[in-house]
């Protein structure tokens, strides 16, 4: 089976690569993991490369470029040709096929609640995911919670980070424009940069300023003082993808 991925720098994808290889090795089948940086053409091609019949059935999270682009050709024309295909993660309703996800939403939601539950109010939000269907949504719940408690919505306290972007930079805007006294990190290492700059700026974390992540690797619980993430379960995804994709695989 083909597995496509958009980062292994991103722990959560380490643990699904994790779990879809223990089904597979307990199933007996061998897998082919390929990386597609974030692009579209790097994933188009890795697409195009495994439709030739080097495997029986994909796993795949989309790229940020391919929804960004919603350019979703390749999966479609692999569905036609009756391989079977698993998305996980970062999906797209444009292709019939069985998916995996999380209620993203629900997570942003409720990381954002438990930071207005603690008396938080100036909540800022750093994303370097926002491109994804991913992003979107723990964005829209973090909006959604900012609008229960009647908080006005203020775009400067969402950070959107590109790759070529000075984190340093953009987290001087930031703790300029406002007293915030919470932030809420869509993904682990960058939680953990946050995390260095705002000590170094001399804000006591969490007394001063609160930070939430997401993933729950072991890097955020070296650091001190230890993050609060938000779980992402990709063992149990990568599992569950795999066991999903082989049945297809095996159903006539």
């Amino acid at each position: 089976m083909g597995v496509i991925v958009p980062n292994i720098l991103n722990y959560f994808f380490v643990q699904v690569l994790y779990g879809i290889e223990k089904v597979a090795n307990e199933k007996g089948y061998n897998i082919i993991s390929c990386i597609s940086d974030e692009s579209f053409e790097k994933e188009s091609k890795t697409l195009e490369f495994l439709d030739s019949g080097a495997v029986d059935g994909l796993i795949v999270s989309l790229s940020q470029e391919t929804q960004e682009k919603q350019r979703v050709e390749a999966l479609i024309d692999i569905v036609d040709n009756y391989i079977p295909i698993v998305l996980f993660d970062r999906v797209s309703e444009l292709v019939a096929c069985d998916k995996i996800v999380v209620d993203d939403f629900e997570a942003g939601y409720k990381a954002t609640k438990y930071f207005l539950g603690t008396g938080c109010s100036t909540i800022a939000l750093i994303s370097p995911i926002s491109k994804s269907s991913v992003g979107k949504l723990r964005f829209e719940g973090y909006n959604k919670a900012l609008g229960e408690k009647n908080l006005p919505f203020d775009k400067n306290l969402v950070v959107n980070l590109g790759k070529s972007d000075d984190l340093d930079i953009l987290m001087s805007l930031l703790l300029n424009h406002a007293s915030i006294d919470a932030i809420l990190v869509l993904d682990e290492i960058t939680a953990v940069k946050v995390l260095q700059i705002v000590k170094t700026r001399g804000y006591r974390v969490p007394d001063a300023i609160s930070i939430i992540g997401f993933t729950n690797d072991q890097l955020s619980e070296v650091v001190t003082p230890r993050l609060t993430m938000v779980s992402q379960h990709g063992k149990y995804i990568g599992e569950s993808a795999a066991k999903q994709l082989i049945k297809r695989i095996e159903t006539p």
